[in-house]
């Protein structure tokens, strides 16, 4: 079982044994229940931020720790999954990723990512 389908199946499960609808928590959480359906069904990222898992997890009387761990594998793993889909389909972007990869420091890399996402949040 891979974390994104531990971290979906452990809140769906949780949610379902409080006897919650989609509804009923995002009214809780202050959020869509289409997100969080997006989320328990792995068609959106699980979130990250502290105080969002810290509330889902009190609601759903789950440990957070085990949530906030299970959210970053599960993000991680769905990261790497689209890199690689995007390299297997790009042999130039992963040829020049390779090539900046081994010349810059993991913080270099991180700044010139962050960077394009401002650039990106700011067109859009």
């Amino acid at each position: 079982m891979s974390a994104v389908t531990s971290f979906q199946q452990l809140l769906k499960s949780a949610r379902i044994a409080r006897e919650m609808t989609l509804r009923e928590l995002g009214e809780a959480l202050n959020r869509s229940p289409s997100l969080l359906s997006e989320i328990e069904t792995g068609k959106r990222l699980p979130p990250i931020r502290k105080t969002f898992l810290e509330s889902w997890s009190q609601l759903l009387g789950l440990n957070y720790m085990e949530i906030y761990k299970l959210a970053h594998q599960a993000r991680e793993l769905k990261i790497d999954k689209r890199i690689m889909r995007l390299f297997q389909h790009d042999e130039e972007l992963a040829s020049a990723f390779s090539e900046v990869g081994e010349s810059m420091s993991d913080e270099e890399l991180k700044t010139i990512l962050l960077d394009a996402l401002a650039k990106s949040r700011i067109k859009n």
